[in-house]
């Protein structure tokens, strides 16, 4: 048997053996086994207080909570220092474990008024709530909301007037206008006028070109696709591109002149249209090759360079920062008890 492997898992069991047997002679009285440092836990009911267990002081309406460590009131009490004190409902109000701080609510139709719970009142075409959203949310401390229907100005609820080929949105607090009409001034659905080769687009209340037109002002007017295009059929915009090799240029596309040691870009690049080829870099409208100083390397672009790790650039060359002019060893020690190299290299 080859000892190498059975001596250390040995020597490692054994180790932690003689530290549980080392841990279970430090336990306390009221405590038992464990695998978390110091090796042992309180039983329930006793909490760690140093080196010790000591048994938790349970108050008049308390309980143990799940650890067994510390206790909680009772449901109708809460604590007050070391005890729990009863908890004083008012008249119109509930228990409730959402009110951290008094411990209870108000009954729906009441609000909180100085710890008294005082009556809502709700006008005309309204409801009591517990939570306002929506437009209504600025009257969520009146407890109320308009009904469906009905719009909240002040204290108050109005009817909503719906136009002429309107009708009531789904929360009952606005109105919009069928499709094929849009809302003019905010009081009437006026009719929408599609042009010749358009129709209504997916909301209802606005128009695009059908494909091969694109809109000019009102109208849908016929795209004119130039030479070395194509046609995109979008609404807006001249509703074509230039093919690939080529760029806009007025009404036509103008053919893109690739130099030599470089290649064309994806439809619709900026300008000018090409990149040139790795190792080379662009000047003007022509690409030429690009030097490389010693203790450098292309990046990842492809036409520039950068310096190699512990090497920093300088009048184009790249300089050691290790026995270099610019290393820690020539800067010197720090000045004034600042960094090395707050000062002028030597």
């Amino acid at each position: 048997m080859n000892m190498r492997f059975t001596f250390w898992p040995c020597l490692g069991g054994l180790a932690w053996l003689l530290w549980s047997m080392a841990a279970f002679a430090q336990m306390p009285q009221h405590a038992h086994r464990s695998d978390i440092e110091p090796g042992w836990q309180c039983d329930y009911g006793y909490a760690q207080v140093g080196s010790r267990c000591t048994a938790v002081s349970l108050p008049a309406h308390a309980y143990l909570d799940g650890f067994g460590t510390t206790w909680e009131c009772e449901r109708g009490y809460r604590q007050v220092a070391d005890r729990c004190a009863p908890i004083v409902v008012p008249a119109h109000a509930h228990l409730s474990d959402l009110s951290a701080e008094t411990g209870w609510q108000c009954d729906h139709g009441y609000d909180d008024q100085n710890g008294q719970c005082v009556a809502i009142h709700v006008p005309p075409h309204a409801h009591a709530v517990d939570e306002v959203l929506g437009e209504d949310e600025d009257f969520a401390s009146q407890g109320w909301t308009c009904d469906w229907g009905y719009r909240a100005s002040d204290d108050r609820c109005i009817a909503i007037r719906v136009p002429k080929n309107g009708f009531l949105v789904a929360s009952g607090d606005d109105w919009a206008c069928r499709r094929g009409y849009f809302k003019k001034d905010n009081r009437a659905c006026a009719p929408l006028s599609v042009p010749v080769m358009g129709h209504l687009d997916s909301s209802g209340h606005d128009w695009v070109c059908d494909p091969g037109y694109h809109r000019a002002g009102r109208n849908c007017v016929a795209i004119r696709v130039p030479p070395h295009a194509y046609a995109t059929y979008e609404s807006d915009g001249p509703g074509w591109q230039c093919d690939r090799g080529y760029r806009t240029r007025g009404d036509g596309c103008d053919a893109i002149r690739v130099p030599l040691h470089a290649f064309l870009l994806d439809v619709g690049a900026d300008w000018p249209g090409w990149q040139c080829d790795r190792g080379f870099r662009r000047r003007g409208d022509t690409c030429e090759p690009l030097t490389v100083p010693l203790h450098a390397h292309i990046d990842d672009s492809g036409n520039d360079w950068l310096c190699n790790p512990d090497y920093m650039q300088m009048s184009g060359r790249c300089l050691s920062t290790v026995t270099g002019p610019f290393s820690m060893a020539a800067l010197g020690p720090p000045v004034d008890g600042g960094a090395p190299g707050d000062h002028e290299p030597q």
